[in-house]
């Protein structure tokens, strides 16, 4: 089952079974005050623009292309690479 999963999203399942309840409580307060922070902010708003990535869509399955512009992009500081 492993081998069929994203394998950006294996490490946030061996993290998650690895939490005690007392953190995913103190991860959920944490969410939910978010939330609410942001409601609060876009209370005013009718609509949110941001920019778009500047560069074209990459193969499905991955968490980042593998350049940008002229250089590597590896991702995010401590994620494992792609094993495909």
């Amino acid at each position: 089952m492993r081998d069929r999963i994203d394998f950006g999203r294996v490490d946030v399942v061996e993290r998650a079974l690895k939490a005690s309840s007392a953190e995913i409580g103190a991860a959920l307060v944490r969410r939910y005050q978010w939330h609410e922070r942001m409601r609060t902010l876009m209370e005013r708003y009718d609509v949110l623009l941001t920019p778009t990535m500047p560069l074209p869509a990459f193969k499905a399955g991955l968490d980042h292309p593998g350049t940008v512009g002229a250089g590597p992009c590896t991702g995010s500081p401590g994620r494992r690479s792609p094993t495909r």
